[in-house]
């Protein structure tokens, strides 16, 4: 539900118009690269009957694998206080 994109921050354009007009090593500035991530991570949590799905805003494709442990440790929970409930 995310993708990364690579573009050239605009400080690297403004840089280049003003650095070519005294010489043309300024072009240069136009090969920067960095890479933006947008979108949003799924979660779900199921523990007999009880479900929770959320989607979680990120800025970083780090961010990812700590919403994947959040939530495993998460599931992990849920199961652990199924098993605690007593039966009914």
């Amino acid at each position: 539900m995310s993708r990364t994109a690579r573009k050239t921050p605009s400080g690297a354009v403004v840089l280049a118009i003003v650095s070519a007009l005294f010489c043309l090593i300024g072009l240069l500035f136009l090969l920067m690269k960095e890479e933006v991530t947008t979108g949003y991570a799924e979660g779900s949590v199921r523990a007999g009957d009880i479900y929770h799905k959320t989607q979680i805003p990120i800025s970083k494709t780090q961010q990812v694998t700590e919403v994947r442990q959040l939530v495993s440790k998460a599931q992990r929970m849920a199961m652990a206080a199924l098993a605690a409930r007593p039966n009914r």
